[in-house]
């Protein structure tokens, strides 16, 4: 269901190429219901078990705020740690979105449009999503597959003849 609608909003070719190349994000929709704000975005999910070791991943992702000319403190990123709110930054210079779920102990990372068209999908978010996704696999971080359970996140899992 979710693929068909991906295939038939952004082409067989482009989804394909997408779901293929990555490694560690997959590319998910939207939940069916009038409410839901998320866009179609590509999601990453790290594991970790203590505060410490989500310090550790926080340090090893190169962290940046989104805006750093209007955040030249770390202020930013200490008010994703206290809040555990999403919050919009940069891995390594990425822009994404980072989210602490506490129940399991996972950090999601979400790579959607811009902040200004955040429902935009296209061959810029993907290529955003590539870069992230190589720099993630290169630190070797326990992830978690698929990012979100369901039908509505392509993975291998929900998905397997969509995969090469």
């Amino acid at each position: 269901m979710a693929l068909n609608y991906l295939l038939i909003t952004y082409g067989e070719e482009p989804v394909k190429k997408w779901i293929n190349q990555l490694a560690i994000f997959r590319l998910c929709t939207a939940y069916p219901h009038p409410n839901d704000m998320k866009p179609e975005r590509f999601l990453a999910k790290v594991k970790f078990s203590s505060e410490e070791e989500l310090n550790d991943v926080l340090d090893r992702l190169s962290l940046e705020p989104e805006n750093s000319a209007e955040n030249e403190d770390d202020s930013t990123i200490s008010s994703f740690l206290e809040q555990n709110s999403p919050e919009r930054v940069l891995v390594n210079g990425v822009a994404c979105q980072l989210t602490i779920e506490r129940e399991p102990n996972s950090l999601i990372i979400e790579v959607s449009g811009t902040k200004e068209e955040p429902f935009k999908l296209d061959e810029r978010v993907f290529q955003r999503a590539l870069k992230l996704d190589r720099f993630l696999d290169s630190l070797a971080l326990p992830v978690v597959d698929p990012p979100q359970d369901d039908k509505y996140c392509i993975s291998p899992k929900y998905y397997p003849e969509a995969f090469d």
